[in-house]
């Protein structure tokens, strides 16, 4: 039996710490095969992606993820509770994942296991502290952050101010609710941190990529992993479209949405609070501070508070424009591959004795695989509509031609090389 690693992941873009990541995870959990559940066109900070989904499952598969797997976009844009439930819970549903695999900036396996059964346990000590902590005006994190350290200490809750333990924390909270046998697997992080932008240990973060892309400074010459970055896209694209999107800048961002949301905002009418994790409190504030003209930051601006984050309200207006309603489960109800290695192949036949839910590989047939679940339809067409939108944005800023999801297919890649970023 092939050992498996699942990794959730936004590869928003891919870079070297990613492939380090991977890497590791096959040298810590002794994986032959890694399985990436990966974010579609738009993410989990409430943004779309840089570059889109086809074109970072080609990095992931170049640079050792076996089968990637896309997150449906109404999971893949929540809250990050939300987003590593769901996540948890495809990777579980395949039937063949060993290991769970995530990024850590220094906590270890057992700190996380320890702060995730307080967080999902909820033992009444926690739950009084929570609820006074929220009552005096803090927001959520904080709120927790506080609790468990008058519970846990300090210490423990200072790992609460990283988001990557974050999202570690809430991983092994999926696997604890679903009794899950998928054992995690924590791998610490090169680099100076979560957002780091110089090139200095050689691990540049995703954010400090995706700042410089859409400022412009990738073709500067400044940091010392910009030409590695340059080859990686000239490889997989063919020194056509990757490498035209990042001179051109033709990435998409909210400036080239800002027009719909504003359309949305100003013409519909409907509560805004049934959509998904948009608070009545939020709903009214967002009512309130709606002008013509915003861009994104003056709106984020205009309706901050103490009670909620800037990012809940970045998930919120996105939430608004992809018309993604409230959404109570958390199970994936279907496995949409975007990619498979030549090793993917044979793991894909594998899964697809294994799996509880249907594996689509073939966006044409997806309907029929899915027919007589209603709830699977309607997450399967919003993905759709969302990935037509993302493709239409890509065409307009001069990216390239818009391409239809029908007439997509899954994309194969033989490794016949030794992956490199250098």
């Amino acid at each position: 039996m092939v050992k498996t690693a699942g990794i959730i992941a936004e590869y928003n873009p891919f870079h070297r710490g990613h492939r380090y990541h991977i890497e590791k995870t096959r040298q810590l959990s002794g994986a032959q095969a890694v399985v990436a559940v990966m974010s579609g066109d738009f993410v989990q900070r409430g943004d779309p992606a840089v570059f889109d989904k086809y074109l970072r499952t080609k990095m992931a598969l170049e640079q050792g993820v076996d089968v990637v797997i896309e997150l449906p976009v109404t999971f893949a844009t929540s809250s990050a509770m939300d987003f590593a439930f769901a996540g948890i819970s495809l990777l579980d549903r395949l039937g063949v994942i060993d290991y769970l695999s995530f990024g850590s900036e220094y906590a270890s396996e057992e700190e996380l296991i320890e702060i995730a059964t307080l967080l999902q346990e909820e033992p009444e000590e926690y739950r009084v502290r929570l609820a006074q902590a929220l009552k005096s005006g803090k927001n959520y994190p904080a709120a927790r952050q506080e609790s468990v350290e008058k519970i846990l200490g300090k210490e423990k809750a200072e790992i609460l101010s990283h988001p990557n333990h974050i999202l570690g924390v809430a991983y092994i909270r999926g696997l604890l609710a679903r009794k899950s046998p998928i054992r995690p697997c924590a791998v610490l992080r090169k680099g100076k941190g979560y957002h780091e932008k110089n090139g200095g240990s050689g691990y540049a973060s995703a954010a400090g990529i995706r700042q410089m892309l859409r400022s412009g400074q990738i073709t500067e010459g400044e940091y010392c992993w910009e030409e590695d970055i340059r080859k990686k896209i000239c490889l997989e694209m063919g020194n056509k479209e990757g490498i035209r999107a990042y001179e051109q800048k033709a990435t998409v961002s909210w400036e080239d949405m800002m027009p719909a949301l504003s359309y949305e905002l100003l013409f519909r009418e409907q509560d805004l609070s049934v959509y998904q994790g948009i608070h009545p409190d939020m709903a009214a504030r967002i009512r309130k501070a709606v002008e013509n003209g915003d861009d994104i930051e003056e709106l984020i601006a205009r309706v901050h508070c103490r009670s909620f984050t800037d990012t809940a309200f970045r998930r919120a207006f996105l939430h608004i424009l992809l018309h993604i309603f409230k959404e109570e489960s958390k199970e994936v109800p279907y496995a949409r591959i975007l990619g498979f290695s030549e090793t993917g192949r044979e793991l894909l036949k594998k899964m697809k004795e294994t799996s509880e839910i249907p594996l689509i590989q073939h966006p044409a047939r997806a309907e029929e695989l899915l027919r007589g679940d209603s709830r699977a339809l309607e997450l399967w067409k919003r993905d759709m509509k969302s990935e037509q939108y993302y493709e239409q944005l890509v065409e307009k800023k001069g990216g390239r031609k818009a391409i239809h999801p029908m007439r997509r297919r899954q994309i194969y890649h033989k490794k016949e090389i030794t992956p490199s970023l250098l």
